[in-house]
């Protein structure tokens, strides 16, 4: 699977309305997780709020969107990497902390993939996750 970069959308809680607009708006195929669902209800978050969801529509558009966690207070959009090769989704890390910082260190998620959060030196916010082997 090639490596792709898709707008990541962080809500107050209107992830499931929102998302469920824009499936109406642009098609395709939506997807949606709560956190309870998930197995991982943070302190602060409600279990039925969801903890990712992915729109595929057609002509290839993507989307991706979550309900804001309690750390991303005041961030709206990052972006999401997605990838399989770790030698070169991790190389891709390195460079995008350099100069940055750390949110949340490159390792596996309770998914099962690699996750990494960081904010780049130019202060937007990137979501990095490698699919497991």
């Amino acid at each position: 699977m090639p490596a792709t970069i898709t707008p990541y959308i962080n809500f107050g809680g209107s992830a499931r309305e929102a998302m469920t607009l824009y499936h109406d708006i642009f098609g395709g195929n939506l997807e949606m997780q709560t956190f309870e669902q998930a197995g991982y209800v943070p302190d602060g978050v409600e279990g039925d709020k969801i903890m990712h969801s992915y729109l595929g529509g057609v002509e290839g558009l993507e989307l991706m969107a979550s309900d804001a966690m309690p750390f991303d207070a005041g961030d709206t959009v990052c972006i999401a990497l997605t990838g399989d090769d770790y030698a070169a989704m991790e190389a891709r890390w390195n460079r995008l902390i350099d100069g940055g910082e750390v949110l949340e260190p490159l390792a596996t998620a309770p998914w099962g993939d690699s996750f990494g959060m960081c904010r780049d030196r130019f202060g937007l916010r990137w979501l990095i996750n490698v699919a497991a082997s």
